[in-house]
């Protein structure tokens, strides 16, 4: 069974319920990324948010529709189990999105409910049909790199992006879908304090040369503008590649937007996605009180935790599953740092 605003309500506070597939707008929504993993969720029949009943964070509070106003309770963590499905976690309490007494009944509620890898709290994504396609990278979650340094942003959505580039820097991003042939609108949200930034984009390590786009001086290296361009590609599964041509820029993220016929309705789908690439790392939840979650299993790789306003290292370890006890920490801004394989990953979390 579907999610679905029970009788396509369109009232402020409207439950949420499961009921059988009926293709209507009060069944499909849509994943807005707000940065560093986490996502709102808008029902298209109403435009108002999925969200926690009333800030709550006890099992049993229901899940219901109201305007998005940006608070925790409406913003959520897709976590994956592997198999085609996610958790939907609520940012506010950590706890999950489920059908309250694993019911198979048309209208049973959704409410949230601690992790305990119940089926009933496992959701499938399946994409609604659309006349244009977006991908969202964000800049810090590349497949590979050369000279490229990761640190906090103050965008909208807050997270990380990348940052101290240097002439002759590179990112790669692997299998990016272009699914269609025809033209691609290329977005860049970057920041700069000075003149003359220039990069390139390209597609399998430099064989197909995208073009350049120059980086304007912003006023400032967290002060926050899109530029674009716009390309030719043959449908297919590419490996996506950002070539630093003149140093002086930030970016924070990357969205490949197809064009055409739905080119009018670009600025009302920002920053959202069909479907979240499985291989992304996330925390969670964040504000945290004792126990921080990965989303995926880091076992054998090495974790060390930054405090974000001194710059001291608090923690040091080995990582050992998907847990990492953070109770000891006091509160603040702190940074995690993953490397495993080769690959560092930095995320940002709060402890209260």
């Amino acid at each position: 069974l579907y999610m679905d605003v029970w009788n396509s309500s369109m009232s402020n506070g409207a439950g949420i319920n499961q009921g059988a597939l009926n293709s209507g707008s009060n069944q499909k929504f849509t994943f807005t990324h707000l940065g560093d993993g986490m996502y709102k969720i808008i029902a298209n029949h109403s435009g108002m948010s999925m969200d926690i009943n009333n800030f709550n964070k006890a099992n049993g509070a229901r899940v219901e529709q109201y305007p998005y106003n940006a608070t925790t309770n409406q913003q959520f963590i897709l976590v994956s189990t592997g198999d085609g499905y996610y958790k939907i976690v609520a940012r506010h309490s950590g706890r999950i999105v489920e059908v309250a007494g694993a019911s198979t009944a048309s209208g049973a509620i959704v409410q949230q409910w601690d992790n305990n890898n119940q089926t009933c709290g496992q959701w499938k994504l399946v994409p609604a049909a659309s006349s244009q396609t977006s991908v969202l990278i964000q800049a810090e979650d590349y497949s590979a790199m050369s000279g490229i340094q990761v640190e906090a942003t103050t965008d909208t959505g807050g997270g990380s992006n990348v940052g101290y580039t240097e002439t002759g820097d590179w990112l790669a991003y692997n299998s990016i879908n272009f699914p269609t042939t025809g033209s691609y609108l290329i977005e860049y949200r970057v920041a700069s304090a000075v003149t003359g930034g220039r990069l390139s984009s390209d597609l399998n390590g430099g064989t197909i040369v995208l073009g350049n786009v120059d980086i304007p001086n912003t006023g400032g290296w967290q002060n926050w503008q899109t530029v674009s361009q716009t390309v030719n590609v043959n449908a297919g599964t590419y490996n996506f590649g950002i070539y630093i041509q003149n140093t002086g820029m930030n970016i924070n993220w990357i969205k490949i937007t197809k064009v055409g016929a739905g080119l009018a309705a670009k600025t009302a789908s920002v920053q959202t996605e069909e479907a979240p690439e499985e291989t992304v790392l996330n925390v969670y939840p964040s504000p945290v009180e004792n126990t921080l979650f990965t989303t995926t299993d880091l076992s054998g790789g090495d974790v060390k935790i930054v405090n974000a306003q001194s710059g001291n290292t608090v923690l040091s370890k080995k990582s050992n599953g998907n847990s990492i006890d953070v109770s000891h920490l006091a509160k603040g801004i702190y940074l995690i740092v993953f490397e495993k394989d080769g690959k560092q990953t930095i995320k940002r979390f709060i402890k209260k």
